[in-house]
């Protein structure tokens, strides 16, 4: 796909990878250098990755105690599977550096994903020198997170973006989508994880956009249209929306 990407006049903004560090430590370093020569070798500056889940009763304490930045710190400290992927992340960030690459990992909306949550996040960036933050507006909402308050938690580490809105769901389609709170809570900030065009939904695109060049950011607006119905109409209306905001 590279020559046809190319002669659209178009260039690759991250390549992603999932791992499993904390069962494979030294085949996730191996998988990762992988990824950063490929990258090297198509140009491409960014590279995101998301270093693996935890069972369920860890994901369970996890998420019961992330409210909290100490006690989420002293979790995630405790566990031979965070800590594994801390020391993964500092391997694999420092080769990286090395060729000019950046990596970064995001806000992963899964309930098992010890990445899902700003105290999460907060702990891997302070934790591994040199990791940056993909800001997924809409993947905080998972976990039920005010994603302007992430934002002004992650913004002196934010090096890639992703410009992904939300829109209400049936009940049926919530029911399946994952919820990670406890059951009977009232969600506060989320309101359905459907796809929609960027600018359609209910998150604060345009707020964070600007407040994104603002502060300085000349990164790639990225777009993201898991599960839509009609991926190039979402793209186009998307590119709109976003080409309003930036290029007045």
């Amino acid at each position: 796909m590279l020559p046809a990407i190319r002669a659209a006049g178009l260039e690759i903004s991250n390549l992603y990878q999932f791992f499993d560090f904390g069962k494979d430590y030294e085949g996730g370093i191996q998988l990762g250098g992988k990824m950063i020569r490929q990258a090297v070798s198509w140009g491409v500056k960014r590279v995101m990755i998301i270093p693996g889940f935890l069972g369920q009763e860890q994901a369970a304490e996890l998420n019961r105690l992330s409210g909290d930045y100490e006690k989420t710190a002293a979790f995630l400290g405790t566990l031979p599977e965070t800590r594994a992927m801390r020391d993964a992340l500092r391997v694999l960030v420092d080769q990286a550096a090395e060729k000019g690459i950046m990596v970064s990992m995001e806000d992963f909306d899964s309930y098992d994903s010890p990445i899902a949550r700003i105290n999460e996040l907060k702990w891997f960036l302070e934790q591994v020198p040199g990791l940056k933050h993909t800001l997924d507006c809409g993947n905080y909402v998972f976990s039920d997170e005010n994603v302007e308050e992430a934002y002004e938690a992650m913004k002196g580490s934010i090096g890639h973006v992703h410009c992904k809105d939300r829109g209400p769901e049936t009940e049926t389609e919530e029911a399946l989508s994952g919820l990670s709170l406890p059951l009977g809570e009232e969600p506060k900030y989320r309101r359905g994880l459907a796809p929609v065009p960027v600018g359609e939904g209910y998150l604060p695109i345009a707020k964070l956009v600007q407040r994104l060049i603002a502060d300085g950011y000349t990164g790639y607006l990225a777009i993201e249209h898991f599960g839509a119905e009609d991926q190039i109409e979402f793209m186009r209306r998307s590119a709109a929306f976003l080409h309003k905001l930036i290029d007045k």
